[in-house]
């Protein structure tokens, strides 16, 4: 019976990212009890985020492979909505993510430096003949490419940074998500040294929240998006940030 009860918490959390313990426990008619011992069982497999009085979705981290092929035509679009705001003098910070891959390819040679944690980004730029560019090293996250790490944040505070272009797997109201904390605190640290901050977030990403949330909308300068997003989630998030489209 427990079995089959924690296998419908599995299930029932593909359609509803959180449920409360009180609500598990009426809807299958025992103790909190017996549900909260459900959830930590659950999360010692790795299979769902066990949370202050309830418990959230597991969500996949998608390979960089899995996601290269989304959305392209919006993430080149953002390149061309990133371009037009970079300067000659300015000496900016690249995060990683399939969005960059794409976007990149759209920014000229108008930059003093480029600082990213991404191989990929890296090898994009190089192929590209562009100038000017530092990969800052780090402990490797593997599926997605790119250096994490306290390596990966200390030279961040070596380099004058003018503006940041950050990633996110999603945005939800004001909060900014990714998948792991691994993942977000170098961009954190990018947030806080940098002049001007920009998240880049294609339509999909947008009423969307991944695991963690890591930053927060007011505490950037501007998301930066495309021209698929609806006028209703344009009103919504003018609330929370300037929008770039």
């Amino acid at each position: 019976m427990k079995n089959e009860r924690q296998k419908t918490i599995i299930k029932m959390l593909n359609n509803e990212t959180y449920f409360s313990v009180k609500t598990l426990s009426n809807i299958f008619k025992v103790s909190e009890m017996t549900i909260r011992r459900d959830i930590i069982e659950l999360e010692e497999d790795n299979l769902v985020i066990k949370e202050h009085g309830g418990v959230k979705k597991k969500n996949k981290i998608l390979t960089t492979s899995e996601k290269m092929n989304k959305n392209v035509p919006q993430k080149e679009y953002i390149g061309r909505v990133m371009n037009k705001i970079i300067n000659k003098d300015d000496v900016i910070f690249v995060g990683a993510g399939t969005t960059f891959y794409h976007a990149l390819k759209q920014i000229d040679f108008s930059y003093k430096a480029i600082l990213t944690n991404s191989i990929i980004s890296f090898n994009l730029l190089m192929e590209n003949e562009h100038r000017n560019i530092y990969l800052t090293g780090g402990e490797l996250f593997k599926q997605t490419g790119e250096f994490v790490g306290e390596h990966a944040e200390a030279l961040l505070d070596a380099f004058n940074i003018n503006k940041a272009f950050l990633a996110t797997n999603g945005i939800d109201n004001r909060n900014i998500t990714t998948s792991s904390p691994a993942l977000a605190r170098i961009q954190n640290k990018a947030i806080t040294l940098a002049e001007q901050s920009f998240v880049l977030a294609d339509y999909s990403k947008f009423d969307y929240s991944d695991t963690y949330t890591f930053n927060t909308l007011d505490n950037i300068t501007a998301l930066l998006t495309d021209n698929q997003l609806s006028t209703e989630l344009i009103n919504k998030y003018s609330q929370y940030t300037k929008l770039i489209r």
